[in-house]
């Protein structure tokens, strides 16, 4: 019995083992053209940055400053293994705040809530503007 068990939980150590490699999303770099904000309406400054998660919190680290923004998902977004990472942002005026994050390659991705919005902000339809993700192999 106790030799059963053993290889019960062994089974159970390698199933979580295999499951965790494989929801492992590659490092994710971009270069935003445009100042934005991110998680609770922090203002981000345009430049390179790296994407990273863990669980449903994502971060977004500024390359220059190091400085890191959270996100948390609001929920989650698949993919097709065909489909390129991207990041997409909702601008009004000048104002862009980071609605999703697609990973592309089957990997999940995220939709974040937009940040509160003045009120002709609030008025005025949003545009989408897509920047590409490039996956790397280091961080």
């Amino acid at each position: 019995m106790k030799n059963l068990t053993s290889k019960l939980f062994t089974a159970a150590v390698a199933a979580i083992a295999v499951t965790t490699a494989s929801a492992q999303v590659p490092s994710l770099k971009a270069s935003v053209p445009f100042a934005f904000t991110a998680g609770a309406g922090e203002k981000q400054q345009a430049g390179d940055y790296r994407i990273s998660r863990d669980g449903d919190r994502w971060y977004i680290t500024n390359a220059e400053t190091r400085h890191t923004a959270l996100a948390l998902s609001l929920t989650r977004q698949d993919s097709k293994v065909s489909d390129v990472p991207q990041m997409v942002f909702h601008c009004r005026a000048n104002n862009c705040a980071l609605y999703q994050v697609r990973v592309g390659g089957g990997h999940t991705g995220a939709t974040f809530a937009e940040p509160k919005r003045s009120k002709s902000d609030a008025n005025e339809l949003a545009r989408e503007v897509i920047v590409p993700l490039n996956t790397t192999n280091s961080d």
